[in-house]
């Protein structure tokens, strides 16, 4: 490590500042004049002899002086007093620690050139601080690949479906992992019914009618950590009743439980298990099919110094629609007579507004129409007049059966169009949009009597006056 020589003395130096960007150390001696030392190979310069024999390295120079503020290209730093180095990853630069040296790019210093310097490098040392780092693919592609959907809700379907798990990797840094869990908690207790916890902040959701409330609980064993999401309708800043019992914890919409190790070492590569429930349907934003989007949900690991390392992901819910409308029966039957037939339709996890069918019906015949969207009650008669004709009666009732009651000796082609919608208004149209035709025909014992006709024939000798 070569020295460079400095005409005056140590005792003769008021201050010192070094500049990044020219690779210059400023000397300010105590008459006001200034002197400049350029680095122009830094391995090759590691200290300087003074004219008084002192010998410095760059460390010991900045040490020496206590240097306040040293100018880098990223602008002024602090020069570090502590006994070790804290590297900023966002910045990439090396900030203070024994070296007294404050920021250090990484862009232009390596260990060599820190070595060359006079700083101590490698384990143990005032070195390059390694971050924290997670990867989160193991979640992210399940939670990208097979996304969440509202239909696992509806009846029949496996519960299994309701969930999605992933494993993801935390490994630690120069420093140990003191603490996992979800990012963005915060101080702000909930109490809302029969829900406590603590507010967490920084989630945002689209697709969703109103918001949603997010807050985390303890889990049940160590290092496990709970967040759930409940709806806010209306967004007055409270938790939604959705089962009529109360706010509670069943109100929720989604849990997400993190399970992870309470601690790991330097170095060390941890898994933490990651698995997301869907308890209760979304009210997705009315009548435009949205899917749910969660955005700025993430993990974070606090190292042992204080550093917090912090990793995101998506959640989406796929809406669910109707499905499966049905309207079937023969085509054709007689007027005046009564005619059935069988319907059906799923709603699917989100189901009927409360208190109605989420059914509507509609008629035509010709052309005419009867009132759009009749609402539909089951077991309750709707009157099927068209264009001043009363054509009679249908009952939809409950067990999935209709009754068409004609009206006496009225015929027409008659167009039944039903639509289910569901309570964040989806909705589904019969035939889409074509509808069941049943051709309402004229009783045979009605038609026309026209006799017999005389097998000799018509004879002109039976006209008193002949033919024209």
């Amino acid at each position: 490590m070569a020295t460079s020589k400095i005409a005056f003395k140590l005792e003769d130096i008021k201050g010192v500042t070094y500049d990044k960007e020219t690779n210059d150390i400023l000397f300010v001696l105590n008459d006001g004049s200034e002197s400049t030392v350029n680095l122009k190979a830094i391995s090759n310069v590691g200290n300087f002899e003074f004219g008084d024999g002192t010998v410095l390295s760059v460390k010991d120079l900045a040490n020496a002086f206590e240097v306040e503020e040293l100018t880098t290209a990223a602008g002024p730093g602090p020069v570090g007093g502590g006994s070790g180095a804290n590297y900023d990853v966002d910045a990439g630069e090396l900030i203070g620690g024994v070296d007294g040296i404050g920021k250090l790019g990484t862009d232009q210093w390596g260990a060599a050139d820190l070595g060359a310097l006079g700083f101590a490098t490698g384990a143990g040392s005032v070195g390059q601080d390694i971050p924290a780092s997670w990867d989160l693919g193991g979640l992210a592609n399940i939670l990208s690949a097979s996304p969440l959907q509202e239909r696992s809700l509806r009846l029949g379907e496996d519960p299994a479906n309701k969930t999605r798990s992933g494993q993801v990797t935390l490994t630690a840094g120069t420093d140990a992992i003191s603490n996992i869990g979800f990012a963005n908690l915060t101080a702000n207790p909930v109490d809302d019914g029969g829900v406590h916890g603590y507010r967490v902040d920084g989630i945002s959701v689209e697709g969703i009618e109103g918001g949603m409330i997010w807050v985390s609980t303890p889990g049940s064993v160590a290092g496990q950590q709970i967040i759930t999401g409940y709806r806010d309708l209306d967004g007055d800043g409270h938790i939604d009743d959705l089962n009529g019992n109360g706010i509670d914890p069943a109100d929720a919409i989604i849990k997400i439980t993190l399970t992870a190790p309470t601690d790991v070492a330097p170095g060390a590569t941890a898994t933490v298990n990651v698995t997301v429930e869907l308890i209760n349907p979304v009210h997705n934003t009315d009548g435009t099919s949205a899917d749910l989007v969660i955005n700025g949900l993430a993990l974070k690991a606090e190292e042992a110094d204080g550093e917090v390392r912090e990793a995101g992901f998506t959640l989406t819910v796929v809406d669910d629609v109707p499905t499966d409308l049905s309207f079937t029966g023969d085509t054709e039957h007689d007027a005046g007579t009564v005619y059935d037939g069988t319907w059906g339709v799923d709603l699917g996890a989100d189901g009927a507004v409360a208190g109605t069918t989420g059914l509507t019906l509609s008629v035509e015949e010709g052309g005419f129409s009867t009132a759009l969207n009749i609402p539909v009650v089951f077991g309750t008669p709707i009157d099927v007049s068209i264009d001043g004709i009363n054509y009679g009666t249908i009952t939809l009732n409950s067990d999935g059966t209709f009754v068409f009651n004609s009206e006496g000796d009225t015929v027409g082609d008659l167009v039944f169009h039903l639509t289910a919608t569901d309570s964040d208004g989806d909705t589904i149209q019969l035939g889409d949009g074509n509808g069941f035709t049943v051709i309402v025909t004229p009783p045979v014992g009605d038609l026309p009597h026209v006799g017999t006709v005389d097998p000799d024939g018509l004879h002109e000798k039976n006209l008193a006056d002949g033919t024209a």
